[in-house]
């Protein structure tokens, strides 16, 4: 009778236990995990401490979230032994179901270190309290043993209330408990845990168990310390100034390549473990022997390679302003023509692509086939995975690797012949834009190909949204598109800037350009927007950057005589301009200009004068990046040139020149600073 009503007292505590489950605590975190270089890690276990049910997975933008509700348990069945417990605030009590049994009773930290422990000679019918000392929030391990047998359960500290998990039965030896849960030694008990194969395990203190914005950093390794062989460093076919460095080790670790002269100063890293290594080494300079250190987990050799010679057209730059408290690192990418003495922008060299470091060493080239170029309108661009370049009269577009190696060419007939210039673009959805001038340039349409198709998927025309007549009456040299909105912004040299329906074409406004009112009579106006003040309007425009707080930034080259000749003989000025544009009042109001009233050089204010080409960009840290590029090996024209400027004050914190020779120029269409540096990082001193 009696075991009869044991069984069924049994039986109502379990029912009552699964009321109880319905009583939960919400945790709540979230944040990301990445490497020390920014990028972010996908596939990273985020868990709290040792409870394997509370974890998750980042995902490829490296961010996790990590929400649970605990089940509240005030009491836990012990079915394997003869007893049960109920939590009640800071205290357990024991209820035997079986008379005289003797219970070993410990509670441990997260790192196996002892809290409380003692011994408890349970009577049946009574309760029996261990009462635990004051604890922080955390996970805990309760450990009985009993019978020749140990049952864990895992708690869980969260402010004043104690959860528990369900019990694992395990033998009499204290080691039971997983090593997975002893592994954090060292650890506080309130720990957030990010851990993968391959990558150091990251650990973040809780002061909450609801916090976002948490940040982890990973390093690849793992502490990988076995050997490195079969060490070479082998120059890039494609590049004088790139080299592949390889190794092997005994098992998968990371890639990471430090290079620099007389020491380290750069590093390249792959987080990818394996056992083949090979790493693209990018950012040295010409004829320049490096020392090359290549290192997995805390294993590391070295050697030395020397890189080779400068292509005969790519130069050396003059920088004779480098104020290194407020320029803004990185390297100048940027299309360099060498010139071949005259003013018609013409070469005896292919198209070719240039980043130039701070200093004025190029640090990454590429060379675009064997055809000399001409036109000189080459835009070079950086894109998510290298560069795009061109088009220009007799090239079309290709984007490549940071290796050089193609990713992207246009096939399609549209890129034949010498329909094509100024301009080609990535779009956010991965798609390419091309510039072809149709008809003897009597309209200029902006091709999307998808990166597989021969055939436009949609086509944008000038004709749109403004009329005009006759051949170049606008002469287009850029679009920026922006796929979320539905908006084009098309630029023309002399009609100026007009923002159009990217679906359609549909005019919404026009910005229109001084020179097309005064000397272009094929252009039927159809301008809505005013200037602020009336003065302020530019004359001709080339690549403007749309800013996301309503204001343009470009370049304006002050006017044009319509023939290519040497010097400045129309006593014209080149500016960069910013407008403040408001779509309501259709205004747009000058809010700075260079060099404007500032306090600059005389030759800013009497020879800073481009008849084509040019470019301004805002820059991470507010200055403006200018380029003023020009053709012609005569004296009385400027040498193309790069400056960046401060926008508070006017300043030239920086100004890079292309070198002049007899009957050789370097033209440059437009440049852009880039900025986190490609694969390479420099070492922090």
């Amino acid at each position: 009778m009696m075991g009869a009503l044991l069984f069924k007292s049994a039986v109502i505590f379990t029912i009552l236990c699964s009321i109880c489950f319905a009583q939960v605590q919400s945790v709540a975190l979230s944040g990301t995990v990445k490497l020390s270089s920014g990028t972010p890690v996908e596939g990273v276990t985020v868990s709290l401490a040792g409870f394997s049910s509370l974890s998750t997975l980042t995902k490829a933008d490296g961010t996790f979230s990590l929400k649970k509700d605990i089940s509240r348990v005030t009491s836990v069945p012990s079915t394997p032994l003869s007893w049960h417990f109920t939590l009640q605030e800071n205290s357990i009590l024991f209820t035997p179901v079986d008379m005289n049994v003797s219970l070993d009773v410990s509670v441990y930290t997260n790192d196996g270190r002892i809290i409380t422990s003692r011994t408890v000679t349970a009577r049946s019918g009574g309760n029996n309290r261990v009462t635990l000392p004051t604890l922080g929030s955390g996970v805990y391990y309760l450990a009985v043993k009993t019978g020749g047998k140990e049952i864990i359960h895992p708690l869980l500290q969260v402010g004043t209330k104690l959860y528990c998990k369900k019990a694992t039965v395990a033998t009499a030896a204290r080691g039971t408990i997983p090593a997975a849960n002893r592994k954090a030694a060292g650890s506080v008990n309130d720990t957030l845990i990010a851990e993968k194969n391959g990558f150091s395990t990251a650990r973040h203190p809780l002061v909450s168990y609801e916090q976002d914005g948490i940040e982890f950093i990973l390093e690849p390794g793992d502490g990988y310390s076995g050997s490195i062989t079969k060490l070479s460093v082998s120059a890039n076919p494609n590049s004088v100034l790139s080299a592949y460095v390889s190794w092997t080790t005994e098992k998968a670790a990371n890639s990471k390549v430090q290079f620099g002269v007389d020491g380290v100063q750069w590093e390249i890293a792959d987080e990818n473990p394996t056992i083949d290594h090979k790493v693209l080494v990018i950012g040295m300079r010409a004829k320049t022997t490096y020392e090359i250190h290549a290192i997995s987990g805390v294993s590391d050799t070295e050697t030395t390679f020397t890189t080779g010679t400068l292509p005969a057209h790519i130069p050396v730059a003059e920088v004779d302003m480098n104020d290194a408290a407020r320029v803004q690192p990185g390297w100048t990418l940027m299309n360099v023509q060498q010139g071949d003495g005259q003013s018609n922008a013409r070469s005896n060299a292919p198209p070719t692509a240039v980043m130039y470091d701070l200093e004025g060493y190029p640090v990454w080239y590429y060379v675009y086939g064997t055809q000399n170029e001409r036109g000189g309108a080459i835009p070079a661009d950086r894109t998510d995975k290298g560069v795009l370049i061109g088009p220009t009269i007799t090239i079309a577009p290709i984007e490549v690797d940071w290796a050089g190696n193609k990713i992207w060419s246009c096939s399609s007939p549209t890129c034949g012949g010498e329909q094509l210039s100024h301009h080609a673009g990535k779009l956010s959805n991965g798609n390419y834009i091309v510039q072809e001038d149709v008809g003897g340039m009597s309209d200029h349409c902006w091709r999307e190909f998808t990166p597989g198709n021969e055939t436009p998927v949609h086509s944008i025309c000038l004709s749109d949204a403004v009329k005009g007549s006759g051949m170049d009456w606008a002469h287009g040299n850029s679009i920026t598109v922006d796929l979320d909105k539905d908006i084009a912004y098309i630029s023309t040299r002399f009609v100026g800037l007009i923002k159009a329906k990217y679906s359609t074409g549909e005019r919404i406004w026009h910005l229109p350009a001084s020179y097309a009112l005064t000397h272009n009579t094929k252009y039927t106006p159809a301008a809505n927007m005013t200037f602020v003040p009336p003065s302020s309007q530019f004359s001709d425009i080339h690549d403007p950057e749309i800013h996301d707080d309503g204001t343009i930034l470009f370049f304006d080259n002050g006017g044009y005589t319509g023939v290519i000749e040497d010097g400045n003989p129309g006593n014209y000025h080149s500016r960069a301009v910013e407008y403040a544009i408001d779509e309501k009042a259709m205004t747009a109001t000058l809010v700075w200009e260079w060099p404007g009233t500032f306090d600059v050089d005389e030759f800013y204010r009497t020879d800073y004068y481009v008849p084509f080409w040019g470019d301004a960009d805002r820059l991470p840290n507010g200055n403006v990046l200018i380029t003023a590029g020009r053709s012609s090996s005569a004296a009385t024209t400027p040498v193309s040139r790069v400056t960046e400027v401060a926008k508070d004050d006017g300043k030239v914190v920086w100004e890079m020149r292309m070198p002049r020779k007899q009957g050789t120029d370097y033209g440059l269409y437009r440049a852009e600073r880039v900025y986190p540096l490609p694969l390479v990082r420099a070492i922090a001193k």
